[in-house]
């Protein structure tokens, strides 16, 4: 999709729990990453339509630095004050983005997932994938 007005590509690194953005095949740069434990929603406008290309645009937004964690007040004054003290991390766009769409709404669900459970379920994913990753990477070696 289209990110910045540039031709980017914006995915979940769940090692780093980060959303990143950035060219194809290349590292995102400092300040192209946001942490997921950050982001406080994720919207989108326009719907795929199979006959006619329609553009679908995401808005990812992040909570500013120093503004309290999710989940530290009641479940829907946090959601509001957090959405309030947001700023926008990453727009993007494509056109007939149905992948686009379906990745906005899987992030949807984490970030509802993250806001009712707590962070505790990122945290050990990232750990589990990361013991993955490892064990994986030093397999490959012998």
């Amino acid at each position: 999709g289209e990110a910045r007005g540039e031709n980017l590509h914006v995915w979940v690194e769940f090692p780093a729990l980060q959303l990143c953005w950035a060219h194809h095949d290349t590292p995102p740069m400092a300040q192209d990453h946001t942490s997921l434990l950050s982001i406080v929603s994720c919207k989108w406008q326009g719907v795929p339509d199979a006959h006619s290309p329609t553009p679908v645009r995401v808005e990812i937004f992040s909570k500013q630095q120093g503004d309290a964690s999710p989940g530290s007040g009641g479940p829907n004054q946090t959601t509001q004050v957090a959405e309030a003290q947001s700023v926008l991390a990453v727009t993007a766009t494509a056109l007939g983005g149905k992948s686009l769409l379906e990745f906005a709404k899987a992030l949807n669900l984490l970030i509802a997932s993250r806001d009712s459970e707590g962070e505790k379920g990122l945290v050990f994913i990232q750990k589990r994938l990361f013991q993955y990753l490892w064990r994986h990477q030093g397999n490959s070696f012998s």
